[in-house]
């Protein structure tokens, strides 16, 4: 019996998911290989050409595999061609339950060495390594000379060398065409495909040796944990410099070579476009099938079908949106975007905001949010922003109203903004345009702050202003202050002047100091409590930081909402919802990462009940939230006294934590002066962590990894 080495094509963690050309909410399932013990499989190997960084054309080796979902690429030929790779995290599932972490992908232009015409631009998770080389072992001519001379997508199909890419059924439906030449039962077929006629099939001849069998059984699960879970930890990490990409350079030369302003000084954008013209295919026939399916749901509810029409009424009434003709045979030119409704209950002002996803596409053709460049990272660090809100006396936050709307695209491409729409079911579907930047684009946060940004260069006459604009705004959210009450009231004045010239309004005011807000228009003035964590509306926090300007405190909101099964991804869902960008709880945060990495250590399925110990653990801790509840910080740190100061770090690390402690050292006017370790002390108190270390070391050597009481510790150490 031969031994048959399996290889998955998962060899370890690897990489991503599709941009746009997959549903990440749905898990995928795909499948091919088969195992014969006597006879050879050629997979079908085609060679491409996929464009670098420069523009120039590698040749790749690949395989076609229609049972694949997704398509995959080497980390070695991702890295010679230079091109900008994306964060993502996706589980890849194999045969016999075999799995990796896929944590980046590529978006790359496929061509054909036969067909000059043809192009695909596509999206490739990057892996270690696909499979081992293919085929297993090299033939000999001789062994084909029954097949024609055909223009071969791999004219050295049967030599044995290593596979570069592997072409998933995103492509491989879509690269076939008319073409097969079958020769009999024990011999491969040869099919026609864009890039050549490839081989396939058995191959009547025994291999030398024991074989090598490629399988491929991929489960791509993309779940929004994920994104939850990236959050909770990058809470705590500082914020870093990232170098500018070509892409990222590129994105802030096209603002700036075509932003312009109206009469009426609104900002007009443009989109940056990957391709010059791309190809959405038939998108209104997905957008329809979407449409009628929401239109069905709001129906149930006649409450949230009249706020959804008085939403898109509002944008009619306010020219955000035209209603277009139907463009006939020319809908490929044209690109229609599903829409959905998102219910914020504790939202004031917009209980319901519509979304559009721009990444859902027709079958092998491109999203919306594929074909434009997602823009560089402009948003500030919320930490750095909430700590220099400690520091002023007087605060106040605003909201820029409707900002993403208060700036319009350029109107060639408001074709690429369609969407569909009726008043009434007994209504004809209409179709319109969007005029405004849309939330659900890729490159609309970037097109949005790079707005207010160039807003607060142009206008120097107001520094204060500008100088908020930049360091104290978060998204469409200001929140800034000052050491004095006048101080603090001309600074709104200049802001609601600068953002005014730039069309925007400022509204859903708050501050600790009444006065402030004495003369704003009483529907500008926000009276329930601020929460900060506004990027994730639709995800439900189970623990979010709050401020009360009334009290001028910190605090926090919880959910007890119970759970009638707790597995490892409930839990993890709920440990991961915790918003505490300032470490106010951090013993608290700290234990639910221990239960998350003691959960990772159990090698459960995320849908598998937890051990009963754990199970008690989590319930008990999530019970115990409610008592935070009477959790008060205050939000001023007062330095108006302070002449100098300087910063002092510790840091030390058990068997399961570290911790590290930055405090600050401050000397005030009365010259008082604090001092954590005596200067005269020996070592300047190092002599003391020798000494800790001294006792650890004989502890564990006489009592080990054992857990002692009271008593038992006492009596070792005495």
């Amino acid at each position: 019996m031969q031994n048959t080495h399996f290889s998955d094509g998962l060899p370890g963690p690897s990489t991503s998911t599709h941009s746009g050309n997959i549903d990440s909410n749905i898990q995928k399932v795909s499948k091919v290989g088969m195992l014969l013990n006597n006879h050879e499989i050629l997979l079908s190997t085609v060679l491409v050409k996929v464009k670098d960084i420069s523009g120039d054309w590698q040749i790749a080796r690949g395989i076609l595999d229609s049972g694949a979902q997704s398509s995959f690429i080497t980390r070695s030929f991702a890295n010679k061609l230079g091109l900008r790779k994306y964060h993502t995290n996706m589980s890849l599932h194999g045969l016999d339950s075999m799995n990796a972490i896929a944590h980046a992908g590529i978006n790359c232009t496929i061509s054909s060495l036969h067909d000059v015409e043809f192009t695909l631009d596509t999206t490739f998770i990057i892996l270690d390594k696909i499979c081992e080389n293919v085929p297993a072992v090299s033939y000999d001519e001789s062994c084909f000379n029954f097949i024609p001379n055909l223009s071969l997508a791999d004219p050295q199909f049967n030599q044995s060398h290593k596979v570069d890419m592997l072409f998933g059924n995103d492509i491989y439906p879509y690269v076939m065409r008319e073409g097969r030449i079958y020769f009999g039962p024990e011999q491969p077929v040869c099919l026609n495909t864009c890039f050549g006629w490839t081989i396939m099939g058995r191959l009547a001849t025994k291999p030398p040796y024991n074989k090598i069998v490629n399988t491929f059984f991929t489960l791509t699960e993309s779940n929004h944990l994920d994104s939850i879970l990236q959050k909770f930890w990058e809470i705590e990490e500082m914020p870093s410099s990232n170098h500018i990409s070509p892409e990222e350079k590129y994105c802030r030369d096209h603002y700036a070579f075509t932003v312009f302003r109206e009469e009426n000084s609104r900002f007009v954008v443009s989109m940056p476009f990957k391709v010059l013209e791309p190809d959405f295919g038939d998108s209104r026939s997905l957008a329809l099938g979407r449409f009628l399916s929401l239109e069905r749901r709001l129906l149930l509810n006649k409450s949230n079908y009249l706020t959804y029409s008085e939403v898109m009424q509002d944008y009619l009434d306010q020219g955000h949106m035209t209603q277009v003709s139907f463009p006939g045979d020319l809908h490929y030119d044209y690109f229609y975007i599903p829409h959905h409704a998102i219910f914020k209950k504790d939202s004031s002002t917009t209980p319901l905001r519509v979304v559009y996803d721009a990444s859902s596409h027709a079958a092998g053709k491109l999203s919306l949010n594929n074909a434009v460049f997602t823009g560089p990272k402009l948003q500030q660090d919320l930490g750095a922003i909430l700590l220099s809100f400690r520091l002023h006396k007087i605060v106040f936050t605003c909201d820029i109203k409707q900002m993403y709307r208060m700036i319009k695209i350029h109107p060639d491409q408001r074709r690429y903004q369609r969407i569909l729409w009726r008043f009434s079911p007994s209504d004809p579907i209409r179709e319109y345009e969007i005029n405004v930047v849309l939330f659900g684009v890729a490159c609309s946060p970037y097109l949005a702050i790079q707005t207010l940004l160039h807003l607060a260069d142009e206008y120097s006459d107001l520094p204060l202003a500008s100088e908020a604009i930049r360091k104290s705004t978060f998204v469409d959210d200001v929140t800034s202050g000052s050491m004095d009450l006048n101080g603090a009231i001309l600074l709104g004045n200049k802001l609601i002047e600068l953002l005014a010239r730039g069309g925007f309004e400022v509204r859903k005011w708050t501050s600790n100091e009444p006065k402030l807000l004495a003369k704003l228009p009483e529907s500008h003035i926000q009276t329930n409590a601020l929460s900060f964590d506004q990027e994730s509306e639709n995800v439900q926090k189970i623990l979010g930081l709050k401020w009360s300007s009334v009290k001028d405190y910190f605090f926090f909101s919880f959910d007890n909402s119970k759970m009638d099964c707790y597995t490892k991804r409930t839990i993890l869902s709920d440990l991961a919802r915790m918003f505490d960008p300032l470490g106010f709880l951090t013993p608290i945060t700290f234990f639910a990462k221990l239960v998350i990495q003691h959960l990772w250590s159990l090698g459960l399925q995320w849908d598998e009940a937890l051990p009963l110990n754990v199970w008690d653990k989590c319930t008990k801790f999530k019970d115990e939230l409610s008592l935070l509840q009477d959790f008060h910080m205050p939000r001023e740190i007062d330095i108006s006294s302070v002449q100098a100061g300087q910063l002092v770090g510790f840091c030390d690390a058990s068997a399961n934590k570290y911790l590290r402690q930055i405090f600050a050292e401050c000397v005030a006017q009365e010259t008082l002066s604090f001092r954590f370790n005596p200067p005269a002390s020996p070592h300047m108190g190092g002599i003391w962590e020798s000494n800790i270390k001294c006792v650890k070391t004989h502890l564990l050597r006489v009592v080990g990894i054992r857990i002692l009481t009271y008593e038992e510790l006492s009596t070792v150490l005495t």
